[in-house]
């Protein structure tokens, strides 16, 4: 009978033991696949984040090189304007103009 009692009791210890080892091996692992999905999505974010300010960094170029292109072609006409209104004529007023600046 006691040996029953002190074997059913080192069983328990056992599987206390082992109950606990599994805890902390299931906790360790848990916390270290949170951490590897918290790096993959920061990673992913931080690639998407980098995608985006290209895209507008993009469509800012564009922007600016057509409106710049729109205000030369503006500038230029209003300069022809004002040359043939003050009576130079138009093939000397053409040869005045500005150039185009060199495309970027």
């Amino acid at each position: 009978m006691l040996t029953i009692k002190y074997e059913e009791d080192l069983q328990r210890k056992k599987d206390k033991n082992i109950e606990r080892e599994l805890t902390l091996r299931f906790t360790k692992e848990k916390a270290e696949l949170e951490q590897n999905m918290t790096l993959k999505r920061d990673k992913k974010r931080e690639i998407i984040r980098k995608q985006l300010m290209e895209k507008e960094q993009e469509t800012t170029h564009s922007l600016v090189s057509k409106f710049s292109k729109e205000m030369i072609n503006l500038i230029q006409e209003k300069e022809l304007a004002v040359l043939t209104e003050n009576g130079v004529d138009d093939q000397c007023a053409t040869s005045l103009q500005l150039r185009q600046p060199p495309a970027a």
